[in-house]
Parts: structure tokens; C-alpha cells; sequence
């Protein structure tokens, strides 16, 4: 079974993706627009005490620490129209070894599952190791197993979310509606950012598969060097004339110590499978 490119893509973007309360997707009162902080001066990469200063300075700072470490990332992704019926649901766990070395992702689609082509997916699977990555596909009624090139494989490119930081970031205003504190007893010092002003509401509708976006939250953990250990999204938006609710959540966690096991369903790949390039899929 072969995914298109195109939907290949989509799935990588909820990829970068535990799981987030229901009640955290329907919002109550009105966002904060003023900024407030008793902290004073530069605290990381691109973040003041009055906003974020350099979005690219942050984002860049974030990635290239995590490029260098071992880590293990989660993420939900989660969509509800007002009735609270299910729209869109994801969750999954990036393993990822030192330099990239070697990197183990599963995302699971728990209701309801997208369907391509017939294929109803209910989970996939990424682990890559040296100059091959191994994908596994499995659904209602058949799992299938691919093996490519490393090269050719864009999943091995996108586990810091450095692109989506740097998207959802520019969506909001960075000094109005903004505030930061420091996390207590951090050690080294963590600080709690939150943005409440949207303005460029193009930018989270795209990345979530909706017409329109009318207000967003962003609310991330960052530390001294720039990493975004934790964020979470919420939005409301409007697709065929009716209302979603969504949360995006990621946590970054074990950095400097992620282990990566071999999954047990490499056994089972045969020497026969060829190794192929996207462009062949």
C-alpha cells in the first residue's frame, strides 16, 4: 500500500503532536491584552521580559540544541466541533538518538481514523537507523511495511517542530497580550510564556485544516538556552459553516538520555523488501 506525498505531508504535520483535557478545547473567559512580568531583561534566545524579540533566534536556538542531543517527544492533536463530537484526533512518541543517529516514531489515530485510498490507518510507524528508515502502516484489516533511503525520508527532518515554532509564533502578537514567569524552584531557571493576541489567524488555520481561526492561546515552557520544553496551542476556528475547538500539545522530555529500542516488528521485515526513494512512491 502507497500514501501519496501529499498525504504523507499532512500526516507529518500531526506528527508534530499527551493528551490535552476536553475541557481545555472549549475557552471561557477572554484573553489577557495587557503584558505583565516582574522579570527584567533577556532570559533566552530572542525572549525579553517584555515579548519575544527574535522569533528566529528562539526557534534556531531550540533546534540546534535538541539537533545535538538525544530526546523524546509527545504530542496530541486534538479537533471538536461545539457538540464536542470528534473531528480529528492524534497522539504519538518520537524516540530519537544523539546527532540522529537513530530515531523510533509511532503516531496513533484513535477515532475517527483518516482513510486513503480505502485504507482506514489506524497507526504508523517510523524507525530509521544509520542510511535506512523502515515504515510501517497499520489498519483495519492489514498492516504493510516499507523500507527507503534515509535521505529521501522527511520524517527524519521534522522531530524539533522548529518549522511549526516558528509559524504559530509569528501568528501572535509578540509583545501585546503577552506575559512570562518564572517556574518555581527551576533549576536552571524555566519560564512560563503566554501569548493571548492573535494577528495573523491565516497561519494556525492552515496548519490545522480549517477555513478560518477567530481567536488562539499559546502558552509555552522555554529555558534559559531556548528550549521549548512544553507549549500547548488552543484555537476556534470555522470549517463547512460549523465550529471546532482544538488543542495542539507537545513535551519535550529525557533530553541528554532517550533510549531507543529496536521495535519487535523489525524482526518480521524481509531481506527481500527493497529500499526505495520518495520520489518512487
Amino acid at each position: 500500500m502507497v500514501i501519496p506525498r501529499r498525504w504523507l505531508a499532512l500526516l507529518l504535520v500531526g506528527c508534530l503532536c499527551l493528551t490535552a483535557g476536553c475541557d481545555s478545547l472549549f475557552p471561557g473567559s477572554d484573553p489577557q491584552t495587557s503584558t505583565t512580568s516582574t522579570l527584567q531583561g533577556q532570559l533566552a534566545p530572542g525572549l525579553t521580559a517584555q515579548g519575544v524579540t527574535d522569533v528566529g533566534a528562539l526557534t534556531d536556538a531550540h533546534a540546534r540544541i535538541l539537533q545535538e542531543e538525544s530526546y523524546t517527544v509527545t504530542w496530541t492533536n486534538v479537533q471538536r466541533y461545539s457538540n464536542r463530537t470528534v473531528r480529528y484526533q492524534s497522539h504519538g512518541q518520537t524516540r530519537r538518538g544523539s546527532n540522529s543517529t537513530h530515531f523510533y516514531s509511532q503516531t496513533r489515530f484513535p477515532t475517527p481514523p483518516p482513510t486513503f485510498a480505502s485504507f482506514s490507518l489506524q497507526r504508523y510507524e517510523y524507525y530509521g537507523k544509520s542510511d535506512t528508515v523502515y515504515q510501517r502502516y497499520t489498519g483495519q484489516n492489514n498492516t504493510t511495511v516499507d523500507v527507503f533511503n534515509r535521505s529521501e525520508a522527511p520524517v527524519a527532518k521534522t522531530f524539533t517542530s522548529r518549522e511549526y515554532f516558528y509559524a504559530v509564533l509569528n501568528a501572535f502578537n509578540k509583545s501585546l497580550g503577552f506575559t512570562v514567569t518564572e517556574h518555581p524552584n527551576s533549576s536552571p531557571p524555566r519560564y512560563e510564556v503566554q501569548l493571548t493576541r492573535l494577528e495573523r489567524s491565516a497561519l494556525v488555520a492552515n496548519y490545522h485544516g480549517l477555513e478560518t481561526v477567530t481567536n488562539a492561546s499559546l502558552t509555552a515552557t522555554i529555558d534559559r538556552w531556548g528550549v521549548i520544553h512544553h507549549y500547548q496551542l488552543t484555537y476556534t476556528g470555522q470549517t463547512n459553516n460549523q465550529t471546532v475547538f482544538g488543542s495542539r500539545t507537545v513535551r519535550f522530555t529525557k533530553i541528554g538520555s532517550t533510549q531507543v529500542p529496536q521495535p519487535t516488528w523489525i524482526h518480521n521485515v524481509t531481506t527481500t523488501q527493497s529500499v526505495t526513494g520518495e520520489d518512487d512512491r
